[in-house]
């Protein structure tokens, strides 16, 4: 066929999109905004703070007991799946 002249395509429209079109979009876009926040951010961030406070206090008090020592290097583990693998493996054989 002919070459088509630069005009011809997009360029070329006298209207990207209807009114109805651009009405459409205005309502989904005033559907999905986001609520704006009510509370100040120090109210919000205390709010928080207090939730992971009563959070840790359920759970009780941590320890780094088994974390402490040399680290020994696994040429065999690379990737986290190759833990998830290594740690599956051993859950099995306790299973036994």
């Amino acid at each position: 066929g002919d070459p088509a002249d630069i005009h011809d395509l997009a360029f070329g429209q006298t209207k990207l999109a209807s009114e109805d079109e651009e009405e459409d979009r205005s309502a989904l876009r005033r559907q999905f905004e986001q609520p704006v926040a009510t509370a100040e951010p120090e109210q919000e961030d205390e709010q928080i703070e207090q939730e992971l406070v009563e959070a840790a206090g359920e759970l009780g008090p941590g320890s780094i007991e088994g974390l402490e020592g040399e680290v020994e290097h696994d040429s065999s583990i690379r990737t986290v799946r190759d833990i998830y693998k290594r740690l599956s493996h051993n859950q099995k054989k306790r299973k036994k």
